[in-house]
């Protein structure tokens, strides 16, 4: 019995898809900037959220106050995410700890 498919939050893309992503699967989203990376993800995790799912974004070049600057200009509530950096000092590491804090 094929598994349910997880909905993206985005009107049409889901019908793209022919239904939506498959669960259990790892996707990667490439594209150069500005072309909706980050807003595709956000979008994915606030549909997860909705629906009780575990989900994780990862973001290799994006900092954490510009996933906060993108998800402000279109109204996503990021309080139930929890956020990880990885650091490579204990500089960096005081760094991500203040700026786990969404606003």
């Amino acid at each position: 019995m094929p598994e349910a498919l997880l909905n993206t939050g985005i009107d049409g893309l889901d019908e793209i898809l022919g239904g939506g992503l498959i669960s259990r699967r790892f996707y990667i989203v490439r594209g150069g900037p500005g072309t909706g990376k980050t807003t595709l993800g956000l979008h994915f995790l606030l549909e997860g959220v909705k629906n009780e799912e575990k989900l994780l974004l990862i973001s290799m070049t994006e900092d954490i106050e510009k996933i906060k600057e993108n998800a402000r200009q279109y109204s996503f509530n990021l309080h139930h995410f929890t956020t990880f950096c990885h650091a490579a000092s204990l500089n960096e590491i005081k760094l991500c700890k203040q700026s786990f804090k969404f606003s």
